[in-house]
C-alpha cells in the first residue's frame, strides 16, 4: 500500500512515517503543495495546515484522504469531507487508530471498485431485453435450462429495484446459519435440483417469509413456491424456433400473469383487458 503524508510539521511528518513504516507500509512525506509528485497514491494523510489543502483534495480525488486536524470545524472536516475527502483524525492521536483507519477505509475502497466493475461486467453479459415483474411472490423457483436466462431475470429484478442481493451455489458447500437476508434483500440460489432429502426439507423450511430465488433445470414442482418457466424461445429465437402470436402470447400470459396486473400485462401484449379475457378463455388458462 502506497501512503503519501502531507504534514507541513516536520517532526510529525517524520514520525509517522516510520511507525508506518515499520507497521509494513510505504510512505512518502511532502511538507507543501510543491512537494508531492504527480502519482497516484492508495491512500493520502492530508493535514488541515497545509496550503491548498482543498486543491489537494480535488487532486487525488480518486484515493482514500484521511484528514490530519488540530480542531474540528466546516472548514477543517464537514467541506473537506463534501469535496471527497473520506475521514478524518484529530491531533494528537494514537498511530494504532491511524491505521485502524487506513485499513478500513483501503479496504472499503477496495471492495468499492471491485463491486464496480463486476456489476459493470453482469450488465455487459446479461439480456437486458428479458422481462422483469414490478413485483416477486416469494419463494421463488426459476425453472430452466439456461443459466444465464435465470441470472438475466435475476440481476435484472435486483438492478431495477435496486435491491442487495447474496449468491448461494447449492451444489458447492454451504451453511444453512448463514443464508437469511434482510426484508429489502434477496438471496440467489443456483443448482436447486442437485438438492436431496434432508437438505431439500431443511431449504424448503428456511424459505418460508424469505426473499429467496432459486434456479434449476430439473422439473420438479415445489409446494409453496412460485414457479416462473423461462424457455429459450422466449430470448434466442432461431429460424426452426419461431413462435406462432398465438403460442407467444400464450405463453406471456402463463408465466407472467402472476407479476403483472391485467392493465399492465394487456399493455405489454399490446392488447385489450377484454382481449386478454379472450385469449385465457381461448387457451384455458386459469387466473390464479
Amino acid at each position: 500500500m502506497n501512503i503519501l503524508i502531507i504534514e507541513n510539521e516536520i517532526y510529525l511528518a517524520q514520525s509517522m512515517a516510520l511507525k508506518l513504516g515499520d507497521a509494513g507500509y510505504s510512505c512518502e512525506v511532502a511538507y507543501d503543495f510543491k512537494e508531492i509528485k504527480d502519482k497516484y497514491y492508495d491512500i493520502v494523510l492530508l493535514s488541515t495546515n497545509v496550503e491548498n489543502y482543498m486543491r489537494i483534495i480535488q487532486n487525488h480525488k480518486h484515493s482514500v484522504i484521511l484528514l490530519l486536524v488540530s480542531y474540528v470545524s466546516s472548514d477543517t472536516v464537514s467541506i473537506p469531507i463534501e469535496y471527497g475527502a473520506y475521514d478524518y483524525i484529530q491531533k494528537p492521536f494514537m498511530i494504532e487508530e491511524l491505521i485502524r483507519k487506513i485499513n478500513y477505509f483501503h479496504s472499503f475502497n477496495k471492495l468499492k471498485a471491485q463491486n464496480t466493475s463486476l456489476t459493470s461486467y453482469i450488465k455487459s453479459v446479461i439480456d437486458t431485453k428479458i422481462h422483469i415483474p414490478k413485483r416477486i411472490n416469494y419463494p421463488l423457483l426459476i425453472k430452466t435450462n439456461r443459466q444465464i436466462l435465470a441470472d438475466s431475470f435475476v440481476f435484472n429484478f435486483v438492478f431495477s429495484h435496486n435491491a442487495n442481493i447474496y449468491f448461494t451455489d447449492l451444489s458447492s458447500s454451504f451453511n444453512f446459519n448463514n443464508l437469511l437476508v434482510g426484508e429489502n434483500d434477496i438471496r440467489y440460489f443456483t443448482n436447486f435440483q442437485v438438492l436431496k432429502g434432508a437438505k431439500l426439507e431443511q431449504i424448503m423450511k428456511l424459505s418460508k417469509g424469505q426473499n429467496f430465488i432459486f434456479h434449476t433445470n430439473g422439473t420438479m414442482n415445489i409446494e409453496g413456491f412460485n414457479t416462473i418457466e423461462l424457455n429459450d424461445n422466449e430470448n434466442s429465437i432461431g429460424i426452426n424456433e419461431i413462435l406462432t402470436i398465438d403460442d407467444y402470447i400464450k405463453s406471456i400470459i402463463i408465466n407472467w400473469q402472476d407479476y403483472y396486473s391485467d392493465t399492465d400485462l394487456s399493455k405489454k401484449l399490446g392488447i385489450s383487458r377484454k382481449s386478454l379475457w379472450e385469449k385465457r378463455k381461448k387457451y384455458g388458462i386459469s387466473r390464479k
